[in-house]
């Protein structure tokens, strides 16, 4: 089992009746003792990734689509509380 499983990850920014995709569909996973760095150019996700993980993404941005496990568990739908 991963510790960590990101599937079909999608992240959206709302401001009014614009919507701007910054994830589509980014998968990944890692096992317990793996290191992983996350690379890519400016602008291409890598900071929102990392915020949807914990749950610390801006009011104006959501997950739209796709889940986050952390030891089987999906966390992607936790509430604040829960995580």
């Amino acid at each position: 089992m991963s510790l960590l499983e990101i599937k079909d990850l999608q992240i959206a920014f709302f401001q009014g009746e614009v919507t701007k995709h910054v994830v589509k569909e980014l998968s990944f996973s890692i096992s317990e003792g793996e290191i992983v760095g996350i690379v890519g150019e400016s602008g291409s996700g890598k900071t929102q990734t990392a915020l949807s993980i914990l749950q610390l993404l801006r009011e104006n941005a959501k997950i739209v689509g796709g889940s986050i496990f952390f030891c089987g568990n999906e966390i992607s739908k936790y509430t604040e509380k829960e995580m």
